[in-house]
């Protein structure tokens, strides 16, 4: 992640998302995902859909390594690893490249 900043004081962490396609463009409407590598159930998967501008947040108050993914019809999927820390926020920007293959 980038740009990471902590406050103690806070019980959650946010990861601010951006996503583009592979010329920069910002893809607004892709779904992301925040979730932890280990399985959890469905109810502890974050989500969001990145706005008009291709920015998403997701908020969580576990702590550990997560995986941050971003799908969107015509694009492959693809996803970031980051470690969360309680009350630390940063950044990450997602590259999704249009779809080559069968889905």
């Amino acid at each position: 992640m980038e740009g990471v900043v902590c406050d103690t004081s806070k019980q959650t962490s946010v990861v601010r998302t951006l996503v583009t396609d592979e010329l920069g463009v910002a893809l607004p409407g892709a779904a992301v995902y925040l979730l932890p590598k280990a399985p959890v159930p469905p109810s502890e998967i974050r989500t969001a859909v990145s706005d008009s501008q291709g920015h998403a947040s997701l908020e969580d108050s576990g702590s550990g390594v997560y995986v941050v993914m971003a799908l969107m019809d015509g694009f492959d999927p693809e996803w970031h690893s980051v470690l969360l820390e309680q009350g630390c926020s940063g950044s990450v920007k997602i590259v999704l490249r249009v779809a080559t293959g069968p889905k």
